[in-house]
């Protein structure tokens, strides 16, 4: 019943009507909602205890209790409740810059590679000789455009300003159709 009111607080008894007992509840709300759990019971004994203190409550009245104890344990269990909501805020927003922060360094270290790759193949395309020309311009495509993950990549000759002569060579990797467009 709890799961679908949706309450800021769970007042919890060990023992319920039914073949459920609070403690099983319990572990149910807590396992499918955010929901903080006050347990409120005569039930002290060890092996209760044990059980619900695996449940994580955020608090263990007994009765017979009074109600300004009650209504402390309430507002402690609410406090600490949005103290641990914060917490994990925290922690998520922590672990995204950390990610973020392993994501940028993988990509500068990428960048780098990719850098060395054009200088290494650039140096090689200074030796290529007309016939060898079309091998190192492959080469050079299929090298740089699985470097960089893309399923193709083309070369284009330009006239030394915005007007394309012809399209040289494209690559496509394995199961890719070549493009019409060359």
């Amino acid at each position: 019943k709890a799961l679908a009111l949706e309450p800021d607080v769970v007042l919890m008894d060990v023992m319920l009507a039914g073949p459920t007992d609070g403690v099983t509840a319990a572990h149910r709300i807590h396992e499918s909602k955010d929901i903080p759990v006050v347990y409120v019971t005569a039930y002290t004994d060890d092996k209760t205890l044990a059980r619900a203190r695996e449940t994580g409550p955020f608090g263990f009245v007994t009765k017979p209790f009074e109600e300004g104890s009650l209504r402390a344990s309430i507002e402690m269990a609410l406090y600490k409740h949005q103290i641990d909501l914060r917490l994990r805020q925290s922690e998520e927003r922590y672990r995204q810059i950390v990610l973020g922060q392993e994501r940028i360094e993988e990509g500068l270290i990428r960048l780098v590679k990719l850098e060395s790759l054009i200088a290494e193949l650039s140096g090689e395309m200074i030796a290529v000789t007309p016939v060898s020309m079309q091998q190192h311009v492959n080469r050079l495509l299929r090298t740089i455009g699985g470097f960089i993950g893309a399923d193709r990549a083309f070369l284009h000759l330009f006239d030394g300003g915005a007007t394309v002569l012809r399209a040289a060579t494209e690559w496509t990797a394995r199961g890719v159709a070549p493009s019409s467009a060359t």
